[in-house]
């Protein structure tokens, strides 16, 4: 007995016709498409975060500047009048390493300078020795900078804000 044969496969006149001629194609470009937009995102993320660790570079360089300078004061309170400065370039002596280091690790401090502020506080009762007082001073530190690619004279500049209350202790 002879086993029956299978029916030949019937071809789509469809595709025979050509009307799904080329649907390959367009799907191909489709997903390369799709596939190079996912790129471009992947790769503005990317810059993104080479920006945003920048910016946090210089932030931690203004903390630690402005940090190390307030160490500084305290442990010479007696002339903290000296570390004063409204925001110049050219300071005394005691300040002027400062605002040179500020000036060389911090992009754009150079139009900005920092800016110290003493506010001398109220004198205040020291109970180890009664009759003497001591007078704190709220010392602020300001450390401003341009990111770079900033334009000159801009108002895109960063601050970091550092205050203190420093005081002399009396019996020194």
């Amino acid at each position: 007995m002879e086993r029956p044969q299978p029916a030949p496969a019937r071809l789509d006149l469809a595709i025979i016709n050509g009307r799904e001629r080329g649907v390959a194609l367009i799907e191909a470009l489709v997903a390369i498409v799709v596939f190079a937009i996912g790129v471009l995102a992947l790769v503005g993320l990317q810059a993104r975060s080479v920006g945003d660790v920048s910016e946090s570079r210089y932030r931690s360089e203004a903390a630690y500047l402005a940090n190390r300078l307030i160490a500084q004061i305290m442990t010479d309170p007696q002339n903290i009048a000296n570390y004063v400065t409204p925001g110049a370039l050219t300071v005394n002596s005691r300040l002027q390493p400062w605002v040179n280091d500020v000036v060389n690790r911090l992009p754009g401090a150079s139009a900005y300078p920092p800016i110290v502020a003493v506010v001398p506080g109220t004198p205040i009762p020291w109970p180890p020795q009664p009759g003497t007082f001591l007078t704190p001073s709220t010392v602020t530190v300001t450390v401003r900078w341009a990111p770079p690619g900033t334009r000159p004279g801009a108002t895109a500049t960063h601050t970091f804000v550092a205050t203190s209350v420093i005081s002399r202790n009396p019996s020194n």
